[in-house]
């Protein structure tokens, strides 16, 4: 591999001895390629990719963020940010992969600030009016529809 300046080796080979030595000053996305490496070799294809989808939109995120200075107002505004581009079902998915990141770090890393954070955050909730409901017919409603369908059919 080959580097264009000296300034992204560097950069490199600091992200690489980070990941090695599981030190505290870890970036969030170099944590996060540490866990789809080891997510490639355990878990589905379907899985993977969508473990990629969402780590990819964290490292948007928080990429560039070093995994100790992730506290709950930081997971605050990443709290915020789902609630505003995604549904209830695909921000919940993410925050789980964020998680499990989290997690993967303090299992291997022994990092243990950002998953306290992220209980300190607290679950994310999304308005009422957002969460999905199924709606079902009243067995009127249904009545209704039928004769009108019914009607429709014959003409």
């Amino acid at each position: 591999m080959g580097f264009v300046t000296k300034r992204e080796a560097a950069k490199y080979e600091q992200e690489y001895k980070d990941r090695m030595e599981g030190s505290n000053d870890i970036k969030f996305a170099t944590l996060a390629e540490a866990f789809k490496e080891d997510a490639a070799q355990r878990l589905k294809k379907t899985t993977q990719h969508n473990i990629i989808q969402h780590i990819r939109y964290l490292n948007k995120q928080m990429g560039e963020i070093e995994v100790r200075n992730i506290t709950p107002l930081v997971i605050k505004n990443l709290y915020d940010n789902l609630r505003v581009k995604y549904r209830p079902r695909s921000g919940k998915s993410i925050l789980t992969t964020f998680k499990a990141v989290l997690q993967f770090g303090r299992r291997f890393y022994g990092i243990k600030s950002a998953v306290e954070a992220v209980e300190v955050a607290g679950p994310l909730r999304y308005p009422e009016e957002a969460e999905e409901k199924e709606n079902y017919w009243t067995l009127d409603e249904y009545k209704i529809f039928i004769s009108r369908y019914t009607r429709l059919s014959r003409i």
